[in-house]
């Protein structure tokens, strides 16, 4: 398991999730899994204040427009097989996140969904993914346009592979 001590959150409905730092029930949890308890229902993560390091989403389709956005805390993101759509800017200036997994199905990130995250050195994808995949760490769709280029790295000179036509 990627996070084998993870605090789980299950969302049960449409309401939005709030995670705040003064709650006592995630007080020294590093790790948060947001996850949907129906099968039947496709999740919505609608709005979450994240105050873990690591966080990963299971179980849920779509993640909202700015769902994540500002969660300095978080640096290391998960997006299990059924995240589907990532809005726009849903992470925007998560300042701390560094890596970033995509899972099986993701086929639709939305413009500036990673913007602001200043940190960001790694975005890795599940092979069988028929849209994303990644390159020397920056994410690139399948037709060859640079989605995201990891801006917390440290090279002077990145090579955009042969072939790219287009940068998002």
């Amino acid at each position: 398991a990627l996070f084998p001590t993870a605090q789980t959150i299950i969302v049960r409905d449409e309401q939005s999730l709030q995670i705040l730092s003064d709650d006592p029930a995630f007080a020294n949890k590093n790790t948060l899994v947001v996850t949907s308890n129906s099968e039947e229902w496709a999740g919505v993560l609608k709005k979450a204040s994240i105050t873990s390091s690591d966080l990963r989403i299971d179980n849920i389709s779509f993640i909202e427009e700015r769902a994540v956005a500002g969660s300095h805390s978080l640096k290391h993101l998960v997006l299990g097989p059924d995240v589907e759509t990532i809005e726009r800017e849903a992470f925007n200036n998560c300042k701390n996140l560094e890596t970033v997994h995509i899972g099986e199905w993701c086929s639709d990130i939305g413009y500036g969904a990673f913007g602001r995250c200043e940190k960001l050195r790694e975005f890795s994808v599940e092979q069988d993914n028929t849209r994303y995949f990644a390159f020397d760490g920056s994410l690139y769709t399948k037709d060859m346009s640079l989605v995201r280029y990891t801006v917390g790295r440290e090279d002077e000179i990145y090579d955009v592979p042969l072939g790219v036509l287009k940068m998002e």
